[in-house]
């Protein structure tokens, strides 16, 4: 294949790949759920689930979870405290 022919397949490749390129749509994305429920203030104020002690956490408790204080949740990383189970025991059966 000669140079002139190298160069005209080259330039139809390139007119293909123009003329197919697939172009990305710009469209307006969702906004994020995540986002929108951040808190827009420092910390807020949550009651230990192990000693009870007042603290504050940087985010904002649902209940869903047991929130510990610094000393507390250091216990609980390390391994020295482990929390009780929040499942329910299934009934007994008979």
């Amino acid at each position: 294949m000669s140079d002139r022919q190298k160069e005209e397949k080259r330039q139809r490749n390139l007119a293909y790949a123009k003329k197919f390129k697939k172009k990305k749509k710009k469209t307006a994305s969702a906004p994020n759920p995540f986002i929108l429920m951040a808190p827009s203030a420092g910390p807020f104020p949550a009651t230990c689930a192990r000693c009870k002690k007042q603290t504050e956490v940087p985010f904002r408790p649902t209940g869903l979870k047991p929130v510990y204080c610094d000393e507390c949740f250091a216990l609980v990383r390390s391994g020295a405290y482990v929390p009780p189970s929040t499942e329910a025991e299934p009934a007994p059966v008979g």
